[in-house]
């Protein structure tokens, strides 16, 4: 997979660049914190276990603003020909930190380091090596299947003839099972078109088709049914063993589904639970104090008794006449799951993977161009260095 070695201060210049299939991107970050500013709507004798709360601290008075962590100091590696699922209840950031990721945020404060294949990452740089895939699917009503596929390969890929665009339109549409839609207008809510999931995998088809080195999605099974949901992960393995970065956000999936995952970043209050192999998880927990029954899908099991408070643990706070809320509680619950995470074998195999990242320089295919496909507006990034 190329070099290995500790992080380089060079930015990627056009001296790294050549010409050839995108290679493999690695992305890292290290203490990684993500705020914004709140006005503070709470007065100081709201409860001594206020400061136990999200809120990283308490302004003096009540009009003063405050700083509200979404991300807490977190550390991580997405590496290539993975499929990575990020979980975690709402309000944990796991959308904000695919938008971190994906050079997406444009408000509040960063601090903290990213890396691109060992080399310092920009929001710019980041945008320009990956693809984002929201739950709102845009793309022109007016336009087929197969047209907007086209479209997104003709104006993200430079050079291309229509013959080549042919060829990858086909793969695309094949890989994701579109042939029998491929024809079929996109629609909206006046002119009916293609379904919840062939929009789905519509919007993965026109990233796959560009060879984006890192695809991230947020939540691209919501709305779908069993069948479907299960579809489209398998196919964003597939894609992901092609050699490219696959991390999707997702809320508690089935069983089924949550084993096609090759590694799981578990967040809640903003930190890390939890992030490695999937097939480890249940063994982690279990060291912990959390066994997980037999028949029961990992991921419920996750969210009933290790993310949120269980019936002992209610208990335990009555006995100790604990004089906060269930939301106090929890929260000094999730805070020491963070610190043994942090304690844990396998958060020292993730920081080592930090400081030895792969070394390959990216290429010129590396970088895409933004389309909208909602309006045909052609954005060029190229010509901006990392």
């Amino acid at each position: 997979m190329g070099k290995k070695g500790r992080h380089i201060s060079l930015d990627i210049s056009r001296d790294l660049i050549t010409n050839s299939k995108p290679c493999p991107a690695q992305i890292n970050f290290k203490d990684l914190e993500y705020s914004i500013a709140i006005k503070n709507s709470i007065s100081n004798d709201s409860g001594k276990f206020m400061e136990n709360l999200s809120l990283k601290f308490l302004p003096k008075n009540k009009d003063e603003s405050k700083k509200k962590i979404i991300l807490d100091r977190i550390t991580g590696s997405f590496t290539p020909g993975r499929l990575t699922a990020i979980m975690g209840p709402s309000g944990s950031g796991k959308t904000s930190l695919l938008n971190l990721l994906s050079g997406r945020v444009s408000s509040g404060k960063v601090e903290g380091n990213i890396w691109l294949n060992g080399r310092s990452a920009d929001s710019g740089s980041l945008g320009l090596v990956s693809r984002f895939i929201s739950q709102e699917d845009v793309m022109m009503s007016t336009m087929t299947v197969r047209e907007v596929v086209e479209m997104a390969i003709k104006f993200r890929v430079d050079g291309i003839t229509q013959d080549e665009i042919n060829v990858r339109a086909n793969e695309a549409i094949t890989t994701l099972e579109l042939e029998k839609c491929q024809n079929t207008l996109i629609g909206d809510t006046i002119a009916k078109g293609i379904s919840g999931g062939e929009r789905k995998r519509t919007s993965i088809a026109m990233e796959m088709a560009t060879d984006s080195s890192i695809l991230f999605l947020d939540e691209p099974t919501s709305g779908l049914d069993m069948y479907t949901s299960a579809l489209v992960v398998k196919l964003l393995r597939f894609i992901s063993r092609s050699g490219q970065t696959v991390v999707s956000v997702i809320h508690q999936p089935s069983s089924d589904i949550f084993k096609l995952f090759d590694d799981i970043v578990l967040l809640s209050e903003g930190q890390i639970i939890y992030f490695g192999p999937q097939k480890q998880l249940v063994d982690y927990f279990s060291k912990l104090g959390f066994q997980c029954p037999n028949y029961t899908n990992p991921a419920d099991f996750v969210f009933t008794d290790v993310l949120n408070l269980n019936e002992a643990e209610l208990e335990k706070m009555k006995a100790e006449k604990f004089s906060g809320s269930k939301a106090d509680y929890k929260f000094l619950k999730i805070s020491s799951l963070a610190e043994s995470w942090k304690s844990s074998e396998q958060c020292g195999a993730i920081k080592e993977m930090v400081e030895s990242p792969i070394l390959d320089p990216l290429n010129e295919s590396n970088f895409t161009s933004s389309v909208d496909s909602s309006s045909s507006n052609i954005v060029g990034n190229r010509d901006r260095i990392l």
